[in-house]
């Protein structure tokens, strides 16, 4: 809701220098006063008693000397690898869109908000899979999808077909986050936990970090098509498949499941999409026996 109120708010001024300023100026003075209410809020939570954590077994350098060897630094590093792939683009597709595209700000909002949308309705339909199939299968099967996502984008500027694209790319990343976490929590104890985290979110950082300059140099100094970020998203889908292809192999499912191709998985997944996902995502329902996907 706050990214299309967003957008249309900006549509609402006229282009020029001073009444896109203005626009700006409104959107992020409602952006400080919901900073304002959600502090407010977080005063008045409850906060157990803070207890002192002991010391790390394992420093950070042990971590990724180790990681290899281990399931959950293989884990790390996959997923490293991958934002470092996925961020050498990510950044670019705003500019491509305002820039190349040209699209308004509002059109510009609505291709956001589709994969959003997509994302939030499909969340449950993946998480189901992932509690009867597996964690990895689900990781796995959004991982390889994910290099499809990118180069998708460099065969059409229409607006109908980046919306597309974008409930595609809503559908992957929500099977990929979803897996993504629920995999930390299966492979490491509630110990070693926060540790784990907090050095994977040290690589992350660096992978995001130098992905980003990495991306920047190329679209600054390469001028192979007409567009100067075709570059990045064809490297990015590239590089995603090459970060799924080497790790998601050595990674090992934690739990007893039930096993299923890769290709029922995911004809199940879209068949079940369009009813359980909108279903269980606006209507609450009693807790108990999880509902398998049938």
């Amino acid at each position: 809701f706050a990214f299309l109120l967003a957008g249309y708010i900006l549509h609402l001024y006229p282009e020029g220098a001073t009444s896109e300023y203005l626009g700006y100026v409104t959107i992020f003075l409602l952006a400080f006063s919901s900073r304002i209410f959600s502090f407010v809020f977080l005063t008045k939570k409850y906060e157990p008693a803070f207890e002192t954590p002991p010391k790390p077994e394992f420093g950070f350098f042990e971590f990724v000397r180790e990681a290899r060897f281990r399931n959950y630094g293989r884990f790390v590093l996959y997923l490293s690898f991958m934002n470092f792939s996925v961020y050498l683009a990510a950044p670019f597709f705003t500019p491509y869109m305002l820039r190349d595209l040209q699209l308004d700000y509002l059109s510009f909002t609505i291709v956001n908000a589709a994969a959003i949308v997509v994302k939030f309705l499909s969340m449950q339909v993946w998480g189901r899979a992932s509690d009867q199939y597996g964690t990895r299968k689900v990781l796995s099967l959004s991982g390889f999808l994910m290099p499809v996502v990118p180069v998708l984008w460099i065969f059409s500027g229409n607006i109908y077909y980046l919306i597309v694209i974008q409930l595609l790319a809503g559908f992957i990343w929500a099977g990929f986050e979803l897996s993504a976490l629920n995999f930390i929590f299966d492979t490491t104890t509630s110990q070693r936990r926060p540790t784990v985290i907090a050095y994977y979110n040290v690589l992350n950082g660096i992978c995001l970090f130098t992905g980003s300059i990495t991306g920047a140099l190329l679209v600054k100094y390469n001028s192979l098509f007409w567009s100067k970020y075709f570059l990045v998203f064809i490297l990015s889908g590239i590089l995603r498949f090459i970060a799924s292809f080497v790790f998601i192999p050595k990674l090992k499912e934690v739990r007893i499941v039930e096993s299923i191709p890769y290709s029922s998985l995911f004809f199940k997944i879209i068949r079940t999409m369009p009813t359980s996902g909108i279903i269980y995502s606006f209507i609450p329902f009693k807790t108990g026996k999880k509902r398998d996907i049938k």
